[in-house]
């Protein structure tokens, strides 16, 4: 058995519905069936489809709320102005701004991670163009306009607050490790926002797990894992208190397997 998949196979379980996240998700994700493109994650395979499932969802909700308030500066331009008055709605809207999701890219803040720099720069700076063709026609339908947001923003969009998890700040020049709170779960995500591998933490046969100080713990482990130093890193595990003494000694004893194991493998 690989070396991560017996980790994950003796983690202990933990169900996705009892997570805010999950909550988050089932509360919102019928917005995914609007569009051909998110589909996919409207039935989740597991905690990594989830955390992008969710930055999918507060992407939607923050256009959602955009358009909604671009509708009404619309009308209100119209009513007091006869015509849409392109410079008092961008200067309404950039005193306005309530969004409650956001990620930085090239010094700036977006907010729509299905859309690229250029559609983000204009609905965070200036919105007033989408009165305008051809992008007023993205309020309606964006489909034409998507890309993948994983692939174009990668660790922006799980180091904001479009995501839960946190991030460890440890990397190489490949990927960077994140830590899943609600499932004890390191998660090396790769450039292109993809999952290299996944680490569940506190197995079976630990009683009393402690949590305390438990980034600065995962901290400690990882170098080992980025110099591909196998038996410094299950060792390093057990030693903080993130494996049981029985698994340890299990995976120390699996020496010819696979120490990196990407997903799907």
């Amino acid at each position: 058995m690989k070396l991560f998949t017996l980790l994950n196979k003796r983690a202990k379980r933990r169900r996705l519905a009892k997570s805010p996240e999950y909550t988050f998700f089932l509360k919102h994700r019928a917005m995914l069936l609007s569009m051909d493109a998110f589909r996919p994650f409207f039935n989740l395979e597991d905690a990594f489809t989830l955390t992008r499932a969710n930055i999918l969802l507060r992407g939607l909700l923050n256009k959602r709320t955009i358009d909604r308030y671009l509708d009404e500066m619309g009308q209100q331009s119209l009513q007091q102005h006869g015509r849409i008055k392109h410079h008092w709605i961008r200067d309404a809207y950039l005193d306005w701004k309530k969004l409650p999701f956001a990620f930085q890219w090239d010094d700036k803040t977006f907010y729509l991670p299905f859309f690229n720099q250029t559609m983000n720069y204009i609905y965070a700076y200036e919105p007033d163009k989408t009165y305008d063709y051809p992008y007023n026609t993205l309020r309606d339908d964006p489909s034409t306009s998507l890309i993948d947001a994983f692939d174009a923003y990668g660790y922006a969009l799980y180091q904001s607050s479009f995501s839960c998890l946190v991030d460890l700040e440890v990397e190489d020049a490949t990927s960077r490790a994140f830590y899943h709170p609600d499932y004890r779960m390191i998660f090396i995500i790769n450039r292109q926002g993809r999952l290299d591998v996944k680490v569940s933490l506190f197995d079976r046969k630990m009683k009393r797990p402690s949590y305390a100080h438990l980034t600065d713990r995962i901290k400690r482990c990882l170098p080992h894992y980025f110099s591909f130093s196998r038996d410094a890193f299950i060792q390093s595990l057990q030693q903080e208190g993130l494996i049981s003494a029985s698994l340890y000694q299990t995976m120390k004893a699996q020496k010819n397997v696979p120490f990196i194991q990407h997903e799907g493998e």
